[in-house]
């Protein structure tokens, strides 16, 4: 009974007791922010707590969180056809 127990916890927290629509929403929604700001919906979320700009991608180039400037604040607008998008250079 306790191995039952301590396996529904870890799939529950693991999100793989979550149903399949909050998965794919929770997608979708981390697509739409990356394409639009270069940050996911986490890093939003860890940039807003620790009032940094902070990107977990950014750890293959350098730092996880750096401070904000009005310099550095730049927001990516998506391109209106798929062309356009494949020519973006990714970080």
């Amino acid at each position: 009974m306790r191995w039952l127990v301590l396996a529904a916890a870890a799939i529950s927290l693991s999100g793989c007791g979550l149903p399949p629509i909050v998965t794919y929403v929770s997608t979708a929604a981390d697509i739409l922010s990356y394409l639009t700001t270069r940050k996911t919906v986490t890093d939003h979320g860890i940039s807003m707590v620790l009032q940094k700009d902070c990107a977990l991608l950014r750890v293959l180039d350098g730092p996880i969180c750096i401070e904000e400037t009005e310099e550095e604040i730049v927001v990516h607008r998506p391109p209106k056809n798929l062309e356009a998008l494949a020519a973006l250079p990714f970080p």
